[in-house]
């Protein structure tokens, strides 16, 4: 009998062993949570799994090396891609758009004629029905008149310098434009202070009513102070012009432009404004012509001439 007892105690003390290392075990494996994985949280953020709330690891990435990466990339490709597109596409869209019809007859040609004259700082392009006629019109250059065709319904100026590149810029666009047979257009580029691009669009006559006289209009491009203001400018004739007779030009300003041809004798004037907002300026005038007068700036050179007989 006792030795019985002593068997089975000597049983039990191997389980109760077997029993404490299995809790000891247990222990060290519930307090080293997720340690096999190198984290210690129960999450892996270098692990993505689907459908697992990444709450923990987003905050890691958007502060660590994903911000440079997705961010850098985003803003590079969006700033890039975006501002050249959205350049181009306010040019197209956002930039001024004006209509001009000239059913004048004005000229010899059977076709419609456009001339330009560029006062603005840029180079610029001209393009008819997507076609272009002028490619490359650098500042107070004049291309002369070049003929459209009968069917023309768009004119787009564009700046030269940025053809073909993410920032292309349309400066102006006239359309509806319509033009008749046998009509001259023509185009004055002007910018202000800002660098905005504007235009002065005139119908033009290229012969005067009576060929013993000539015909002459006055285009003010500059503010010469105020966009506003008006003052009266006059061609005052001067020696030796017997036969000339001075000739006034009111309401003209930056803003209103008065650009009726009149009548005027053939002889030697001044150009003279009674504010004093220009210099005097002397110019010829010539029996069988057709000019036209540009106020460009308050400084001399004041005037630019164009001859819309040639």
């Amino acid at each position: 009998m006792v030795t019985t007892m002593t068997n089975k105690k000597s049983m039990q003390l191997p389980l109760r062993f077997v029993s404490l290392a299995m809790v000891c075990l247990s222990l060290l494996i519930t307090s080293c949570d997720g340690g096999l994985f190198g984290t210690g949280d129960g999450h892996n953020t270098n692990v993505m799994i689907d459908g697992e709330d990444t709450t923990g690891s987003t905050a890691g990435i958007e502060n660590g090396a994903d911000t440079g990466t997705t961010g850098g990339t985003t803003t590079g490709a969006t700033t890039g891609t975006t501002t050249g597109n959205t350049g181009d596409n306010q040019s197209q869209s956002e930039s001024p758009t004006t209509a001009f019809d000239n059913m004048q007859p004005g000229g010899q040609s059977a076709v419609p004629q456009l001339r330009v004259l560029n006062l603005t700082p840029v180079k610029v392009q001209v393009g008819v029905n997507d076609n272009v006629v002028i490619n490359e019109l650098a500042p107070e250059q004049d291309s002369g008149r070049i003929e459209l065709p009968l069917d023309a319904n768009q004119l787009l100026f564009t700046d030269a310098t940025m053809i073909g590149t993410d920032d292309q810029t349309v400066l102006h666009t006239i359309e509806p434009f319509n033009a008749a047979e046998f009509s001259i257009t023509t185009v004055i580029m002007r910018s202000d202070e800002n660098v905005s691009i504007g235009l002065i669009t005139l119908t033009t006559q290229a012969e005067p009513t009576d060929p013993s006289t000539a015909l002459v209009r006055l285009v003010q491009t500059t503010t010469l102070g105020d966009v506003n203001s008006t003052s009266s400018i006059t061609l005052i004739a001067t020696e030796p012009n017997n036969s000339g007779s001075d000739v006034g030009f009111d309401g003209l300003s930056y803003d209103t432009q008065a650009t009726s041809y009149v009548d005027v004798l053939p002889g030697s004037y001044t150009l003279s404004d009674t504010d004093n907002r220009f210099a005097n300026e002397n110019m010829n005038v010539e029996a069988g012509h057709v000019y036209t007068i540009v106020i460009n700036n308050a400084t001399a050179p004041v005037l630019r001439v164009i001859d819309d007989s040639q």
